[in-house]
């Protein structure tokens, strides 16, 4: 199920069922990602990983399991009408990756850096 990103001068289609967001937490470096994927009229979360900043390094939220350089958190899977992110305060570098590949968000929408955009299930006539 293609997912659509609105909130600038364009709507983006990920085309990909599959997909992850992430971003960088500005004071401390750290990244972030969190997975998801499209079904029909929801977009359903995945697991969340932070990149370990060293190797000695401690979980940022309990019930981390550790898998070489990220912490992975495997919580219940929820469904979402709309997913938006993007303008989380002291957040930057926000991108959205599938099939493999990461777009930053700005490049895919227009939107400038801090500000939010949506992700909801296309319509079938948004998708290219």
């Amino acid at each position: 199920m293609p997912i659509c990103l609105v909130g600038g001068a364009k709507v983006a289609v990920v085309t990909a069922e599959l997909f992850s967001v992430s971003w960088t937490i500005a004071a401390t470096g750290a990244e972030w990602q969190r997975a998801y994927n499209g079904a029909p009229g929801a977009i359903v979360s995945g697991e969340l990983k932070a990149r370990a900043m060293t190797a000695d390094a401690e979980a940022p939220l309990p019930g981390a399991q550790r898998e070489g350089d990220w912490f992975v958190w495997r919580t219940a899977r929820r469904a979402f009408p709309v997913v938006s992110f993007g303008a989380d305060p002291g957040t930057r570098d926000w991108k959205v990756c599938w099939d493999g590949a990461c777009k930053a968000l700005v490049d895919l929408t227009g939107v400038p850096e801090g500000r939010d955009v949506t992700a909801v299930p296309c319509k079938a006539d948004a998708v290219p």
